[in-house]
């Protein structure tokens, strides 16, 4: 009895640990392809607002103009990328981290669970 008990507590350890391992693997390709769709969207929009801006004024003085301020925009735009990963990554280690220590939760309670059934006998 007390072996089949530690038995079952033992293999809902192991599938906890398994759990955790699990979706520690999967949210680094979700925060890899959510930076991606950012930085696509950002060009998208940056090339719409671009288009919208040349139909708008044939001046050479404007156009000029614009095309300093897209460079600018494309300096800014790398800094704001690597704010937003680090931002992702935060966001990303912090669920992980209370999932972890969920995780951990319950892992420690069954070894208490095995550790009191072990002191019975």
């Amino acid at each position: 009895m007390l072996d089949s008990k530690i038995e079952m507590l033992n293999f809902q350890l192991l599938e906890a640990d398994r759990r955790y391992n699990l979706s520690i693997e999967r949210i680094t390709p979700i925060i890899f392809r959510i930076h991606e769709l950012e930085y696509e969207r950002n060009q998208v929009l940056r090339r719409n607002l671009i288009a919208i801006e040349k139909e708008k004024t044939n001046n050479v003085e404007i156009k000029k103009h614009l095309q300093k301020e897209l460079s600018k925009l494309s300096s800014l735009d790398y800094a704001s990328d690597n704010d937003s990963i680090y931002c992702e990554i935060i966001q990303g280690y912090r669920s992980m981290s209370r999932r972890k220590n969920e995780l951990q939760q319950e892992r420690n309670q069954i070894v208490k669970d095995i550790e009191n059934e072990e002191n019975k006998n």
